[in-house]
C-alpha cells in the first residue's frame, strides 16, 4: 500500500488581526475597565478560557492588586497578545508577575526571569531561581520547580561553582544541587571543594 504523504497547515500568528475581533470582553484591572475581545482574553488566561467552556457568555474578569502602581496601564499585558518582543521594565516585573499569576498564566510569568530577560551573573542567579520558585508558589503553595525551567541557571551555576555563594545554595532543594554538581559543565578549583560542600550539606540535614 502506498503510504500518503502527511500534510500540516502553516501560517504566522503574529498575520491574525487580533485588535480588529469585535470587543465583547472586558478586563476591570483595579477597577479600571478595558475593553477587548474574547479570543485575547482567552490567549492571555488559562483560567478565563476554562470559564467559557463551562459558560460563553462570561464577558468580564477582575483583577485587583493592592500596592500596585495605579498608574500601570493594563493595555501593556494585552499587547503582548501581538506576539512582538517587548523589553519590559526592571521596576513592572513584578507587576506583570503578579498579574499573569492572577491570570493563570505560569509559563509567561516564568519568561520573566530566563535569560532573554537579565543576563546571568555570579551574584543573580540564585536569585532568578528563587524568583521562579516563588512565582510557582503564587499558584500551588510547595510547588517543586521544574528542573527543565532552570536547566540554563544550573548550567551556569556549575560552570562557575567555584565562584558562587555556598551558604546561599545550601538553602535549595536538594534535586536542584544534586543537578547542579552531577552537571558535565562543573567547575570546581578541586576535588576536595565539592567533597567538602557535600560533607557540609549532610551534616546540615543530621
Amino acid at each position: 500500500m502506498k503510504k500518503l504523504k502527511m500534510f500540516r497547515l502553516n501560517f504566522d500568528i503574529k498575520e491574525i488581526p487580533f485588535n480588529e475581533y469585535e470587543k465583547n470582553f472586558t478586563f476591570i484591572f483595579n477597577g479600571k475597565e478595558y475593553p477587548t475581545s474574547r479570543i485575547i482574553a482567552d490567549i492571555l488566561s488559562p483560567i478565563i478560557s476554562h470559564y467559557h467552556f463551562i459558560d460563553k457568555a462570561i464577558s468580564t474578569f477582575d483583577i485587583n492588586i493592592d500596592g500596585i502602581n495605579s498608574e500601570f496601564d493594563f493595555n501593556k499585558i494585552l499587547s503582548l497578545v501581538s506576539f512582538q518582543e517587548v523589553e519590559i521594565p526592571k521596576e513592572e516585573k513584578q507587576t506583570y508577575a503578579k498579574i499573569f499569576s492572577i491570570l493563570g498564566n505560569k509559563e509567561a510569568g516564568l519568561k520573566l526571569y530566563s535569560k532573554s530577560q537579565e543576563k546571568l551573573t555570579v551574584s543573580n542567579v540564585l536569585d532568578i531561581i528563587q524568583n521562579k520558585q516563588n512565582y510557582l508558589n503564587s499558584f500551588k503553595i510547595g510547588q517543586k520547580i521544574d528542573i527543565d525551567l532552570i536547566q540554563t541557571e544550573i548550567e551556569f551555576i556549575a560552570s562557575h561553582f567555584y565562584e558562587i555563594n555556598r551558604e546561599e545554595l545550601r538553602n535549595f532543594d536538594s534535586s536542584i544541587i544534586s543537578n547542579i554538581i552531577q552537571n558535565p559543565k562543573l567547575k570546581l578549583k578541586n576535588e576536595d571543594s565539592l567533597f567538602q560542600f557535600i560533607i557540609d550539606l549532610y551534616s546540615n540535614d543530621t
